[in-house]
């Protein structure tokens, strides 16, 4: 059984990154919107700041309340798509549940969309274009697949998870890649049987323990994103498999940044 260790791909990232942003006049910013207090949006938030850092990249971090108007957060949204020094913007996920998501992702200028979740870069992925500006989480298991040598096309491929965020980029880009996707949800019956006849699982549900030794099989890869794997029962059955933590979400910070820099280029 190998363990795929994004922290070894994320790093090597890094220090390509860290050369390409160098080369490029003046300084790179990038702008988070938080809106509200979740202690795993400031730990996400923090990591990307702190690779930001050692790649010499700027971030604008702006908070809003809870109680804050959508249109005040449209309204700097706008005022950073304006800003010819600002290079990218993300709005960080989930936001409080009285706020229109898709509202305030769509009012991000998809050329600043480092994301890749406004309807503009989401549909260059449907169309199968892997160039644009992808999910950040969809170009980290490409890119851990990639580094560990997975083949993807002609495999079949299962995506528990349908969010905006993650099952549904992942789907996209696995099918872009040249497999064949399922996806699953709450509503799907025989999940196990599904499972199983997968080459390539992704779990993206955050439910602790929810994959367990009669979801997986022999040889197959495991891409645990939301850290639903059972892991002392999958470990002696599956041929590979990411850890929570250290799998795909270094790498979600690492093409993040990745993005960014093709933002910036693409306007230069």
């Amino acid at each position: 059984m190998k363990i795929l260790d994004g922290k070894v791909v994320r790093d090597e990232i890094l220090a390509r990154l860290k050369g390409e942003f160098a080369k490029l006049a003046g300084a790179t910013k990038l702008v988070i919107i938080q809106v509200g207090v979740r202690i795993d949006s400031n730990a996400y938030i923090r990591q990307k700041k702190i690779f930001a850092e050692k790649i010499g990249v700027v971030v604008e971090h702006i908070k809003f309340s809870e109680n804050c108007s959508p249109e005040e957060i449209i309204e700097k949204i706008c005022a950073s798509n304006a800003d010819k020094n600002t290079h990218g913007i993300i709005v960080q996920l989930p936001l409080p549940a009285n706020f229109n998501t898709d509202e305030i992702i769509e009012s991000i200028n998809p050329d600043k969309d480092v994301d890749g979740l406004t309807a503009k870069n989401l549909r260059l992925l449907m169309m199968g274009e892997l160039q644009g500006l992808m999910s950040a989480t969809a170009k980290g298991v490409l890119k851990i697949l990639d580094y560990y040598k997975i083949p993807i096309a002609g495999r079949r491929a299962t995506i528990i998870g349908r969010s905006r965020l993650v099952g549904k980029p992942v789907a996209l880009a696995l099918l872009a890649s040249g497999a064949t996707v399922t996806i699953c949800h709450r509503q799907t019956e025989n999940l196990a049987v599904i499972t199983k006849a997968a080459d390539i699982l992704v779990t993206a549900v955050g439910q602790r323990n929810l994959i367990g030794k009669q979801f997986v099989s022999s040889n197959q890869t495991l891409i645990d994103i939301g850290n639903d794997v059972n892991l002392p029962e999958v470990k002696p059955i599956v041929g590979a498999i990411t850890l929570t933590p250290g799998g795909v979400g270094p790498l979600t910070v690492a093409c993040l940044f990745e993005n960014l820099l093709k933002a910036r280029i693409m306007k230069v």
